[in-house]
């Protein structure tokens, strides 16, 4: 149970990381262990002391399973996969993408430093155009030097989800630009 000095000796930390962001990395087999539950109403009582939380979970136990259930082989479930310099790019231009998004929203919030606002969705929107081209380059080269047909299949996947990821941040970066627009 709870004591009063525990208490006390948590809330010290709250000021501290309050507006801040915590990333918590959750194995797969987390999900579905019995604690679950109370793992989330942790997170949830974080997020309501303004404590932002990125949850970032692997799959491994999920891939296993599904593997021994169907009777296939995964490949890489223990994370030690090599990533291409064109996914971590893509991966690169959506943190930027996101941390500029905050930078709006925060502006947003008073408008009156609107010119900062616009600064930061004029980089997303700057961002977005250097991601179609990534996106572009590395899909010529994979059909110029095409891997096995399922790793091709993969790859197009994974690209067209990052570039619809960054897409997504240029459409909020336009709506956000109107109410800019439409707020001064």
């Amino acid at each position: 149970m709870l004591r009063l000095t525990d208490l006390r000796e948590i809330l010290r930390y709250v000021p501290r990381f309050r507006d801040r962001v915590f990333v918590i990395a959750l194995d797969g087999a987390v999900v579905e262990d019995d604690n679950f539950g109370n793992l989330l109403l942790d997170i949830a009582l974080l997020r309501s002391l303004r404590i932002g939380v990125a949850l970032v979970h692997g799959a491994g136990h999920q891939i296993r399973r599904q593997a021994e259930q169907t009777g296939k082989t995964p490949s890489n479930t223990d994370g030690t996969g090599v990533t291409d310099a064109a996914t971590l790019e893509l991966a690169r231009i959506i943190r930027d993408c996101c941390t500029h998004l905050e930078g709006a929203v925060r502006g947003c919030r008073t408008l009156q430093k609107v010119e900062e606002i616009q600064k930061h969705l004029g980089e997303i929107r700057r961002l977005e155009n250097h991601a179609d081209k990534i996106y572009r380059e590395t899909d010529s080269r994979m059909f110029a030097n095409p891997p096995d047909l399922l790793q091709l299949i993969k790859d197009r996947e994974l690209y067209g989800w990052l570039e619809e990821t960054v897409d997504a941040c240029k459409d909020v970066a336009d709506v956000m630009s109107e109410i800019v627009i439409k707020g001064t």
